[in-house]
């Protein structure tokens, strides 16, 4: 397991049948095109994504969401995690800079933590990589350098798990494509 201060990776965590299976699962599902909170704006976000209400895929991660959640100090308040978003990234498509906070949950809740799956193998498709910023380094730093980038953030079945306040993006891919889930954990708001 790999621990960074904005981060959490559970290398290979879903086994290549998992993936597979998630995989089948989304193909029967309808695919909209993803939108960002305050609107349909194709130049922060352009992908594909379907929901899944698939409880074993919860099973599969929620003891691991919990475990890191108080192995880390983190203490968050967690109550049911949202629909597990399936995101289809093809050639030159992309998720520019944001959190994952969003404010106006039905249900009064607040997303708290995020979990990212990518469900291929990286030498499936070029481009594609998640990113996480990181303001704590130096501020002398350019802002490029404050930019965390990780070959493990690309390995199939992988756990990423994070605090959803941590800015984070996906580059364009530029060949192939990119599959992955998303789920997120929320809680009471922040106070």
């Amino acid at each position: 397991m790999i621990v960074n201060q904005n981060f959490i990776i559970s290398e290979g965590y879903f086994p290549d049948h998992v993936c597979h299976d998630i995989i089948q699962s989304a193909k029967n599902q309808q695919e909209i095109d993803g939108v960002i909170q305050k609107g349909d704006d194709k130049k922060v976000r352009n992908s594909r994504v379907t929901w899944l209400k698939d409880k074993w895929i919860y099973d599969w991660i929620e003891g691991l969401v919990y475990q890191i959640n108080q192995e880390q100090d983190w203490n968050f308040v967690l109550s049911a995690p949202e629909d597990i978003q399936f995101t289809r990234y093809k050639v030159g498509q992309f998720y520019g800079w944001h959190q994952d906070v969003y404010e106006n949950l039905p249900n009064g809740l607040q997303r708290k933590i995020s979990v990212v799956i990518p469900l291929v193998d990286s030498n499936e498709y070029e481009g594609g990589d998640l990113q996480f910023y990181n303001p704590m380094e130096n501020p002398n730093k350019s802002q490029e350098d404050k930019i965390i980038k990780l070959e493990k953030l690309r390995i199939k079945g992988s756990a990423i798990i994070f605090p959803s306040y941590i800015y984070h993006q996906v580059i364009p891919v530029t060949k192939g494509e990119r599959l992955s889930i998303v789920i997120w954990f929320n809680g009471e708001k922040w106070r």
